[in-house]
């Protein structure tokens, strides 16, 4: 199996003071050794965005407490930095992806919003229209055939747009999920003020804490606890957008009896404390 790796930049200098969403660069790689290990914690405090999409062999992403195999048909989005590994297992002979590096602060919301809808794992069938965008783009890049950065700008936009609508599409055909499941998800919902305890879900699925966790991951592409920390915060979002409640009320509707705790998580998901995001 032969290593390869055909990696190409976007070189415009001035791109980050003209636009909020664009790419670093492209490639298309075929990785054959385990010394292919990308830490997430440890790449600098420049954020990017990163869709890695599986051609052939199979990677390992391990985000959030989760393991997940990447497969060919399936991609991966993380964001740096945060604490996330990606990298070519024992048991894989190679792993060979398309990927894209996208910078800018919208590129970061807009990536960390699709993950927590679809998850951090996503099918794409190879004839798809987010994966012919991506090819595109590489090849563009390989050209040099981009004239200006609106024109990639626009291009960026149109991939991220595009990952959307078909993970909109396969969350649909995903409304068979096991019963167990809807059941969990509105256990939330209706108790998101309450203090959830993994084991709590578990009984309600009927199965283990170890067997649960890893089906809810399989499923919803994110940990059980990451999930609730997910709907805390979003309901923390529509409470400060909606509501006079006072920030201390707030935390208590949404699960957080710590103020200091409320605070840290909030910032840590929509980079500002809550009395900035409400102002």
């Amino acid at each position: 199996m032969e290593k390869f790796a055909d990696v190409y930049d976007f070189i415009f200098p001035d791109a980050l003071e003209k636009t909020d969403c664009s790419i670093i660069n492209c490639g298309h790689e075929n990785a054959v050794s385990q010394s292919y290990d990308n830490d997430g914690s440890r790449r600098g405090n420049y954020e990017m965005a990163i869709w890695q999409y599986t051609l052939s062999g199979q990677g390992i992403l391990e985000y959030d407490g989760v393991r997940y195999d990447v497969l060919p048909g399936q991609a991966f989005v993380a964001v740096v930095p945060e604490n996330h590994r990606y990298y070519l297992p024992k048991k894989s002979e190679n792993w060979e992806f398309l990927f894209l590096t996208l910078h800018g602060k919208n590129s970061i919301k807009l990536f960390k919003d699709y993950r927590r809808r679809f998850g951090a794992v996503i099918n794409f069938e190879a004839d798809s229209k987010t994966v012919e965008i991506a090819w595109k783009m590489f090849y563009i890049a390989r050209e040099r055939s981009m004239e200006n950065v609106y024109q990639l700008s626009a291009l960026t936009y149109s991939f991220i747009m595009q990952m959307f609508a078909e993970g909109h599409d396969e969350l649909e055909r995903n409304t068979n999920a096991p019963a167990w499941l809807r059941k969990v998800k509105d256990y939330c919902i209706r108790n998101v003020d309450s203090d959830i305890m993994i084991e709590d879900l578990a009984k309600i699925a009927g199965c283990s804490k170890w067997h649960f966790s890893r089906q809810f991951a399989q499923y919803e592409g994110v940990s059980p606890h990451r999930y609730l920390m997910d709907l805390r915060v979003k309901s923390a979002t529509m409470l400060l957008e909606n509501s006079t409640l006072s920030i201390k009320e707030i935390a208590d509707k949404c699960g957080f009896y710590d103020l200091a705790y409320f605070g840290k998580v909030f910032k840590s998901y929509m980079k500002m404390s809550p009395k900035q995001y409400r102002r």
